[in-house]
């Protein structure tokens, strides 16, 4: 239960950093002047929704002529929102691990983990757009992606608060991530997409919002789950209880 509420409050937080990733995107789609394709083809071109595509190209075409504007403003809307979502990832690790509150991520730990989020972003996206109508390249890509998500989860892991000073205690819910968002990836790709974009019709923003905050949920409920199932593991070998201030060398 506790971890639900946890995982309710990370999905928002996330939710709130889409805006920005929604502007950088619009002013990307704005300098390679993308903004007359149709939204099909942009969204299997950067490996997104349909209804996203229709959104980042709407934005893309108001900004047509203040293009760095929305890039600066998204870059420092990514910053503040990020910020967010580091607090909210710091406080539900202090509670899996059962940590104090005292302790403080640093500014570039809190950079670490938002460049890591995004960059996992980015490269879904990615490989949902070269692995597009190729099905030889669907398997490794998916796979590559995989390895790619509990690489980047394992650095972000090591920058939020953790107990154990040894690498790997933080394995298994580094391989945990991997596996819950390669689902999630190829879930959303093979169901969830259409289904977004015809709730999007029937019900308008509303069913596309729903359906954005439940996928967000369990990237959160998985997020927090690495945790408690690395504390667990490690408690389990022999760790003591700690009440300590993050403080990892």
């Amino acid at each position: 239960m506790v971890g639900s509420v946890m995982a309710a409050g990370v999905a928002f937080r996330l939710f709130l950093m889409i805006l920005p990733l929604a502007l950088l995107t619009a002013a990307i789609l704005g300098f390679e002047d993308s903004t007359g394709a149709a939204p099909g083809q942009v969204a299997s071109q950067y490996g997104i929704t349909r209804a996203l595509a229709q959104t980042i190209q709407s934005s893309a075409r108001e900004a047509t002529q203040g293009r760095w504007l929305l890039l600066g403003t998204g870059l420092v809307l990514l910053l503040w929102t990020g910020n967010g979502v580091v607090q909210a990832l710091n406080g539900a690790f202090r509670v899996a691990w059962n940590l104090d509150r005292t302790g403080r991520s640093s500014p570039l730990k809190a950079i670490i983990v938002v460049g890591s989020l995004v960059l996992a972003v980015g490269a879904t996206m990615a490989t949902a757009s070269i692995g597009a109508g190729s099905a030889a390249l669907e398997l490794p890509m998916t796979a590559g992606l995989t390895v790619g998500y509990a690489i980047d989860w394992y650095v972000i892991s090591r920058a939020l608060p953790h107990a154990s000073a040894s690498w790997r205690a933080l394995v298994p819910g580094s391989i945990l991530v991997a596996l819950g968002f390669s689902a999630l990836h190829l879930g959303t790709v093979l169901f969830v997409a259409d289904r977004v974009a015809r709730a999007s019709q029937l019900y308008g923003s509303l069913g596309f919002v729903s359906t954005l905050m439940l996928w967000l949920f369990f990237s959160g409920r998985i997020m927090i789950g690495s945790a408690q199932l690395n504390a667990a593991l490690w408690r389990q070998r022999g760790g003591a209880e700690p009440r300590t201030s993050f403080s990892p060398k």
